[in-house]
């Protein structure tokens, strides 16, 4: 993994590497707290809870900006000369347990960040890439084998959508691709139903359905399920930050669902 350090800078490489460290312990203790909080408010409102699971994935990465700018600005001369320092000072002075501890551990993981930035890159263009796939996919699915639903539905939908209210005009399909309703697009958003859903649903069935995805559409979740998944991909490599965007999908749901109850 040498051949790493020829197109990255040494000060780009070494904060890379630490931001990737710093994040493990990092998520670890937000998803911590972030449990106890979400515990604490069981009996509160859907949307309270997805907005602080949002801000418990808003904090890891506002923590982990924070880490790279401070590991940048750290010299990798001014680690190497510090290295050199506790070297000569270890050999004047025995160092304590902890202070030994801690100095293997830099020096162990300074010796390893080609290694660490190769495999945080390996996996985070993997992931970029089957991010990008899926949107090409989600357009697929926008353009091909869809039709119209018929005028009495697209009117049900219109009266729903007033109510909500939303300005943006929604198209209402029925697609040959999709198993499950939903919404693909943001600024202009298609509802896809599966073929033949409606004819297996009664009425106040499909109005609870489209009064769900025309939800999601006020609420901009598929902007905003963009920005999470993007989150995901820079932490691929982190329990934590998964279990965090369990809860946000979790939430977002049940979000749409009381403001569709309440319609």
């Amino acid at each position: 993994m040498e051949y790493l350090n020829e197109f990255l800078p040494d000060n780009l490489l070494y904060a890379l590497g630490w931001t990737v460290i710093h994040a493990l312990w990092q998520g670890i203790l937000i998803a911590v707290m972030l449990a106890f909080v979400l515990l604490s408010m069981e009996k509160k409102t859907a949307k309270a809870r997805y907005l602080v699971a949002n801000l418990g994935l808003l904090a890891l990465l506002a923590t982990s900006v924070i880490t790279f700018c401070w590991m940048f600005d750290q010299s990798p001369t001014i680690t190497i000369e510090a290295a050199f320092a506790a070297e000569k000072l270890s050999d004047s002075q025995p160092l304590g347990f902890w202070e030994q501890t801690t100095q293997n551990f830099t020096n162990y993981f300074n010796a390893n960040l080609p290694l660490i930035v190769s495999v945080w890159l390996m996996g985070f263009l993997f992931f970029m890439l089957k991010m990008l796939g899926g949107l090409l996919y989600i357009q697929h699915l926008k353009n091909r084998y869809v039709a119209p639903l018929d005028d009495h539905w697209q009117q049900k939908m219109a009266v729903i959508a007033q109510k909500i209210p939303i300005k943006k005009s929604v198209a209402l399909m029925e697609s040959a691709l999709v198993k499950v309703p939903m919404v693909v697009g943001y600024l202009k958003p298609v509802i896809l139903m599966p073929i033949g859903a409606i004819n297996a649903l009664s009425e106040e069935q499909v109005e609870a359905i489209l009064a769900h995805e025309l939800a999601h559409i006020y609420r901009n979740d598929y902007l905003f399920n963009l920005l999470q998944s993007f989150v995901e991909t820079l932490f691929y490599f982190h329990p934590a930050v998964w279990w965090i965007s369990g809860n946000i999908r979790l939430e977002r749901e049940n979000c749409c669902d009381d403001l569709a109850v309440a319609l």
